[in-house]
């Protein structure tokens, strides 16, 4: 399966630094990106799920990938 280019990803990492920032009320450009593109995920993510055809596994290689 390829990637979905409408389903934006970031990492745990990057979100952890993120709410750091936001905490701290340090936020800047690329900051305001991120939440943005995280808020994105997030309805896409509430979409997908209260369409009720999508299948659970279908969900999961979505947000977590594909095993090999």
């Amino acid at each position: 399966m390829k990637k979905d280019p409408d389903i934006p990803t970031t990492s745990t990492t990057e979100i952890e630094r993120l709410i750091e920032r936001v905490e701290q009320g340090k936020l800047d450009q690329a900051d305001m990106q991120r939440i943005v593109k995280l808020l994105r995920l997030f309805l896409t993510l509430l979409n997908l799920i209260q369409a009720k055809n999508m299948k659970m596994g279908r969900l999961r290689d979505l947000l977590f990938g594909i095993k090999k």
